[in-house]
């Protein structure tokens, strides 16, 4: 619930996206900058997810989900 909470409150920007698909295997890659504001400052956040996928009888299933972020060192510049 905190996560789809401060998801609704930034604005996402996409850094990088890649895919791969190797017979019944495939994974998607991704950066984001979210960029929102608290009560007291602006806030950007870099974000990368990965996702592993496996077909099995012909449909696509999610084997694994990661996420990941952090303050952006810079958030005037941060891709």
């Amino acid at each position: 619930p905190a996560d789809v909470k401060f998801m609704r409150t930034v604005t996402v920007e996409p850094v990088d996206h890649q895919q791969e698909i190797s017979a019944d295997l495939a994974w998607v890659s991704s950066r984001s900058r979210l960029v929102g504001r608290d009560a007291a400052r602006r806030r950007v956040v870099v974000s990368t997810e990965t996702v592993v996928l496996q077909r099995r009888d012909g449909r696509w299933l999610i084997r694994h989900v990661h996420w990941s972020s952090a303050a952006a060192r810079d958030p005037s510049t941060e891709k």
